[in-house]
């Protein structure tokens, strides 16, 4: 009896061992390991780190980063999760994301699939051992070989269905590495382009949730919320996206990053919409809106990496308002600390003594922000790149810059308004606005001044005081966007010393005018999740005077739009 108990306790210590109940060898990852991207059949390492095991368990450093931009990089925290190797890494003021799946059965491999994410977004990546200590810009990117060359030569071919062959040529060549992944989605993304039909596009997005999964679980979540943006656009796949969503759904965990949350919620109710769920679509916005809301209050607490100092007063008796004109893009990751710095402004002056108004620009990629006047400024200054300040007219201190640098942008931009509010205004200005049935009138009365002439001119901005617009760089929130010049880019001149100017803006005009133009835009570059904000709430208007001889402005002043029906402020 006693060897039988014993044969049947070994019987079913062999069973729990089959059914996974014991406990693997944890996999040995000490040694150096690149992290490494992989776009479109390149490779960018951006970082190079140590892995050593203490106490069992992993500890990294960072040797080195590949892109100069990410020299600061510090690593925040390292964890093993099963068969996950999790690092969290801060470049720049952003949060990265990295995780590396060890294969099955592995006990020290040589390379992790995995992905890295920011922002809530994430790429295809791999983390590969090596004896390396160290990384140049140089070494840091592969750009070339035959599966690059290759995706770049089909994603340049103008015709259609021959850039369809090519794409559909790399999937079949590289059927299991990054670059066919690429492929299968831009061909996805354009199935009403290349006429696809509702089974082959659906082949090919379960081929890339395939792949992506073969990178785990969160570049997988990623790829399917990724496809219930790119399969909507038809409307023969649009229930497709629907579907690809709900599996999304199935897949969230709590600890998904709220922004990946968000733009699932806005991406499957525009799939609803497309499809005719409108019911279902209202429901998942009230989920969208309490998402915003956490999200909203998350960044208002950090959006500032300082706090900005509030302006003591003027010494002198100047009643000069200055004026900044910041040039910028929401796909302009080093315009970052230019656009924090003058957010800050806002909260250190009074309309009184500084007005801040933001130009957006398709630099160096498209900016759904950005209008035709705001590219009209742009040749009227010359502007040739972003992000570029400009006060009362004339270029100011340097701002490029990255979140750990706004503070000093903010301090070089306080050092010089502060002087400039000490100088005599060119003359007097003051607004008032009215809403009276969707027309947004303006009246300007302007006196004291001192250069009356057919080149002295007076502009209207109007603009939204807040854009809620989650960029690719981070930034959640605009302020004084640009929506076009009441009266246009010109402006009208001022030939006498005083005087009184109207002007009027129809808003829903404005508003098919700007959708209008992005929609333009959108047949030739993608915008980001094609996304486009035209609530044109909060508005206001910023006037002033220029000398277009010397570009000097001469004054500057803003009215709120106290009450606006069809874009009123909530």
């Amino acid at each position: 009896m006693k060897f039988l108990r014993y044969a049947v306790v070994l019987g079913l210590t062999a069973v729990l061992l089959a059914s996974g109940f014991a406990q693997p060898p944890t996999p040995s990852l000490a040694g150096n390991w690149k992290i490494t991207v992989l776009p479109r059949g390149a490779e960018f390492t951006l970082w190079l780190v140590q892995i050593r095991e203490v106490q069992g368990k992993p500890q990294a450093t960072l040797l080195a980063a590949g892109p100069p931009e990410f020299k600061a990089s510090r690593i925040v925290d390292t964890q093993l999760d099963g068969n996950s190797l999790r690092l969290t890494i801060e470049a720049n003021g952003v949060v990265y994301s990295v995780v590396g799946y060890v294969p099955q059965g592995m006990t020290r491999p040589m390379l992790l699939p995995g992905s890295v994410g920011a922002l809530g977004r994430r790429d295809l990546a791999r983390l590969e051992r090596t004896d390396a200590r160290e990384l140049t810009p140089e070494t840091s990117q592969v750009l070339g070989g035959p599966a690059w060359e290759a995706f770049e030569k089909a994603f340049t071919t103008a015709d259609p269905k021959e850039r369809e062959t090519r794409f559909q040529e790399i999937v079949t060549q590289y059927n299991s590495q990054p670059v066919a992944f690429h492929a299968l989605m831009h061909l996805v993304e354009h199935v009403a382009q290349y006429e696809t039909s509702v089974e082959t596009a659906r082949d090919r997005a379960e081929k890339a949730v395939k792949l992506a999964a073969g990178y785990g679980r969160e570049m997988e979540l990623q790829t399917l919320v990724q496809l219930t943006l790119l399969l909507a656009k038809s409307p023969r796949t649009a229930p497709m996206a629907v579907e690809f969503g709900r599996k999304a759904e199935k897949m969230f965990t709590p600890s998904d990053p709220l922004l990946l949350q968000a733009r699932w919620a806005r991406l499957l109710s525009r799939a609803l919409k497309a499809t005719g769920a409108e019911a279902e679509a209202r429901s998942l916005e009230e989920r969208l809106a309490s998402l915003n809301a956490k999200l909203d209050e998350e960044y208002l607490q950090t959006a500032l990496p300082f706090a900005p100092e509030k302006y003591r007063g003027r010494k002198g008796r100047s009643d000069r308002v200055v004026l900044v004109e910041l040039f910028t893009g929401t796909q302009c990751p080093p315009c970052i600390a230019a656009d924090l710095a003058c957010d800050a402004l806002h909260q250190t002056y009074t309309p009184l003594e500084v007005i801040v108004l933001e130009y957006h620009l398709h630099i160096p990629g498209p900016d759904p922000l950005t209008c035709p006047d705001s590219e009209r400024r742009a040749v009227y200054y010359q502007v040739e790149a972003t992000p570029l300040v400009l006060i009362n007219g004339q270029e100011g201190p340097p701002v490029f810059g990255y979140r750990p640098q706004a503070r000093e942008r903010y301090r070089a931009l306080r050092n010089l308004l502060d002087q400039r509010l000490e100088t005599e205004a060119g003359a007097k200005l003051e607004l008032s606005t009215q809403m009276r049935d969707g027309l947004l009138e303006i009246k300007a009365d302007y006196s004291g001044l001192k250069r009356p002439a057919e080149t002295t001119r007076l502009r209207l901005a109007v603009v939204e005081e807040r854009v809620r617009y989650a960029a690719p760089d981070g930034r959640r929130f605009h302020y004084n966007v640009l929506r076009g010049f009441a009266g246009g880019a010109d402006g009208a001149a001022l030939k006498a010393p005083s005087g009184s100017h109207a002007a009027s803006v129809n808003l829903a005009d404005m508003r098919q005018g700007l959708s209008r133009y992005l929609q333009e835009m959108a047949k030739v570059v993608r915008f980001p999740d094609e996304e486009m904000p035209l609530d044109l709430r909060r508005l206001r208007v910023i006037g002033f005077i220029q000398d277009d001889k010397t570009r000097e402005i001469l004054q500057a002043a803003q009215a709120d739009v106290a009450a606006a029906d069809g874009g009123s402020k909530p």
